[in-house]
Protein backbone atom coordinates (compact mmCIF):
# COMPACT_ATOMS: atom_id res chain seq x y z
CA UNK A 1 0.00 0.00 0.00
CA UNK A 2 1.21 3.47 -0.46
CA UNK A 3 2.52 5.14 2.32
CA UNK A 4 -0.13 6.49 4.35
CA UNK A 5 -2.48 4.05 3.04
CA UNK A 6 -2.76 1.12 4.92
CA UNK A 7 -3.91 -1.99 4.06
CA UNK A 8 -7.86 -3.51 4.49
CA UNK A 9 -7.29 -4.97 7.84
CA UNK A 10 -8.62 -8.98 7.85
CA UNK A 11 -10.79 -10.35 10.20
CA UNK A 12 -9.89 -12.45 13.20
CA UNK A 13 -9.55 -15.69 12.22
CA UNK A 14 -12.56 -16.63 14.72
CA UNK A 15 -14.51 -13.85 12.93
CA UNK A 16 -14.14 -15.73 9.72
CA UNK A 17 -15.38 -19.08 11.36
CA UNK A 18 -17.95 -17.71 12.65
CA UNK A 19 -19.30 -16.15 9.07
CA UNK A 20 -19.02 -19.20 7.35
CA UNK A 21 -21.26 -21.01 10.23
CA UNK A 22 -23.72 -18.67 10.21
CA UNK A 23 -23.21 -18.73 6.29
CA UNK A 24 -24.23 -22.41 6.25
CA UNK A 25 -26.69 -21.85 8.95
CA UNK A 26 -28.59 -19.78 6.57
CA UNK A 27 -28.33 -21.84 3.47
CA UNK A 28 -29.77 -25.05 5.36
CA UNK A 29 -32.64 -22.70 6.69
CA UNK A 30 -33.27 -21.66 2.97
CA UNK A 31 -33.50 -25.53 2.09
CA UNK A 32 -36.69 -27.18 0.95
CA UNK A 33 -37.48 -30.35 3.42
CA UNK A 34 -37.08 -32.35 0.61
CA UNK A 35 -33.71 -30.02 -0.35
CA UNK A 36 -32.72 -30.76 3.03
CA UNK A 37 -33.59 -34.31 2.69
CA UNK A 38 -31.44 -35.65 -0.26
CA UNK A 39 -28.64 -33.24 1.65
CA UNK A 40 -29.36 -35.28 4.97
CA UNK A 41 -28.83 -38.44 3.34
CA UNK A 42 -25.83 -37.51 1.23
CA UNK A 43 -24.33 -36.18 4.69
CA UNK A 44 -25.35 -39.29 6.19
CA UNK A 45 -24.03 -41.74 3.30
CA UNK A 46 -20.42 -39.72 3.79
CA UNK A 47 -20.19 -40.88 7.59
CA UNK A 48 -21.14 -44.48 6.52
CA UNK A 49 -18.88 -44.03 4.05
CA UNK A 50 -15.82 -42.72 6.38
CA UNK A 51 -16.41 -45.72 9.13
CA UNK A 52 -16.57 -48.15 6.24
CA UNK A 53 -13.15 -47.03 5.14
CA UNK A 54 -11.69 -46.80 8.53
CA UNK A 55 -13.00 -50.55 8.72
CA UNK A 56 -11.16 -51.36 6.49
CA UNK A 57 -7.96 -48.94 7.08
CA UNK A 58 -7.88 -50.66 10.95
CA UNK A 59 -8.11 -54.36 9.45
CA UNK A 60 -5.20 -53.38 7.35
CA UNK A 61 -2.90 -51.98 10.27
CA UNK A 62 -4.32 -55.03 12.33
CA UNK A 63 -2.92 -57.65 9.83
CA UNK A 64 0.22 -56.14 9.02
CA UNK A 65 1.21 -56.08 12.77
CA UNK A 66 -0.24 -59.32 13.61
CA UNK A 67 2.16 -62.32 14.48
CA UNK A 68 5.27 -59.82 14.86
CA UNK A 69 5.70 -59.66 17.97
CA UNK A 70 3.85 -56.23 17.96
CA UNK A 71 1.71 -55.01 21.77
CA UNK A 72 -2.23 -55.17 20.62
CA UNK A 73 -2.82 -52.92 18.41
CA UNK A 74 -7.32 -53.91 18.51
CA UNK A 75 -8.54 -51.83 21.47
CA UNK A 76 -6.34 -48.91 20.80
CA UNK A 77 -7.82 -49.06 16.33
CA UNK A 78 -11.15 -49.58 17.68
CA UNK A 79 -10.79 -46.66 19.72
CA UNK A 80 -9.20 -44.28 17.19
CA UNK A 81 -12.45 -46.00 14.99
CA UNK A 82 -14.59 -44.29 17.96
CA UNK A 83 -12.85 -40.89 17.94
CA UNK A 84 -12.46 -40.20 14.43
CA UNK A 85 -16.57 -41.31 13.86
CA UNK A 86 -17.45 -39.74 17.04
CA UNK A 87 -15.63 -36.17 16.09
CA UNK A 88 -17.26 -36.30 12.20
CA UNK A 89 -21.00 -36.95 13.93
CA UNK A 90 -20.28 -34.20 15.88
CA UNK A 91 -20.20 -31.84 13.37
CA UNK A 92 -22.74 -33.81 11.42
CA UNK A 93 -24.93 -32.97 14.54
CA UNK A 94 -24.25 -28.99 14.30
CA UNK A 95 -25.44 -29.07 11.11
CA UNK A 96 -28.94 -30.70 12.15
CA UNK A 97 -28.97 -28.22 15.42
CA UNK A 98 -28.25 -25.53 12.37
CA UNK A 99 -31.84 -26.44 11.18
CA UNK A 100 -33.81 -26.73 14.65
CA UNK A 101 -36.21 -23.41 13.89
CA UNK A 102 -36.61 -24.94 10.26
CA UNK A 103 -37.54 -28.63 11.57
CA UNK A 104 -39.97 -27.26 14.57
CA UNK A 105 -42.27 -25.75 11.90
CA UNK A 106 -41.91 -28.71 9.44
CA UNK A 107 -45.01 -30.81 8.67
CA UNK A 108 -45.99 -33.61 10.78
CA UNK A 109 -45.90 -36.11 7.82
CA UNK A 110 -42.51 -35.18 6.68
CA UNK A 111 -40.98 -36.23 10.02
CA UNK A 112 -41.02 -39.56 9.82
CA UNK A 113 -39.37 -40.06 6.81
CA UNK A 114 -36.61 -38.18 7.74
CA UNK A 115 -36.31 -40.18 11.67
CA UNK A 116 -36.54 -43.46 9.64
CA UNK A 117 -33.44 -42.02 7.04
CA UNK A 118 -31.61 -40.86 10.03
CA UNK A 119 -31.89 -44.05 12.61
CA UNK A 120 -31.32 -46.52 8.72
CA UNK A 121 -28.57 -44.53 8.72
CA UNK A 122 -27.42 -44.50 12.06
CA UNK A 123 -27.71 -48.08 12.89
CA UNK A 124 -25.48 -48.88 9.47
CA UNK A 125 -22.70 -46.90 10.99
CA UNK A 126 -23.27 -48.78 14.11
CA UNK A 127 -23.43 -52.26 12.39
CA UNK A 128 -19.70 -50.74 10.85
CA UNK A 129 -18.70 -50.13 14.12
CA UNK A 130 -19.37 -53.40 14.99
CA UNK A 131 -17.89 -55.45 12.17
CA UNK A 132 -14.88 -53.40 12.66
CA UNK A 133 -15.28 -54.88 16.23
CA UNK A 134 -15.73 -58.53 15.07
CA UNK A 135 -13.00 -58.58 12.57
CA UNK A 136 -10.17 -57.05 14.84
CA UNK A 137 -11.32 -59.50 17.95
CA UNK A 138 -9.37 -57.93 20.50
CA UNK A 139 -8.20 -59.92 23.14
CA UNK A 140 -9.53 -57.66 26.41
CA UNK A 141 -13.16 -57.12 25.36
CA UNK A 142 -13.92 -53.58 24.04
CA UNK A 143 -17.14 -52.30 25.54
CA UNK A 144 -16.57 -48.79 23.58
CA UNK A 145 -18.99 -45.93 23.04
CA UNK A 146 -22.70 -45.67 21.20
CA UNK A 147 -20.93 -42.88 18.39
CA UNK A 148 -24.68 -42.19 17.36
CA UNK A 149 -25.63 -40.76 20.75
CA UNK A 150 -25.19 -37.32 20.43
CA UNK A 151 -27.00 -37.09 16.88
CA UNK A 152 -29.74 -39.39 18.53
CA UNK A 153 -29.93 -36.64 21.74
CA UNK A 154 -30.80 -33.80 18.89
CA UNK A 155 -33.23 -36.14 16.96
CA UNK A 156 -35.02 -36.62 20.13
CA UNK A 157 -35.00 -33.10 21.00
CA UNK A 158 -35.88 -32.02 17.58
CA UNK A 159 -38.90 -34.66 17.18
CA UNK A 160 -40.50 -33.13 20.67
CA UNK A 161 -40.48 -29.96 19.88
Amino acid sequence: APSGDSAPSKPPASEKAGSGAAEIATALGQLSFEGFLVFWRLILQDCADTADRFRAYASLVHDAVAGKGEIEVCNDLLRLFEVVMNFLLQKVGVLLQARESVHASSEIADWPRFLALSHDSLNRIRALQDSCRQRLSPQTPYIGVDIRAGVRTILYAQTKS
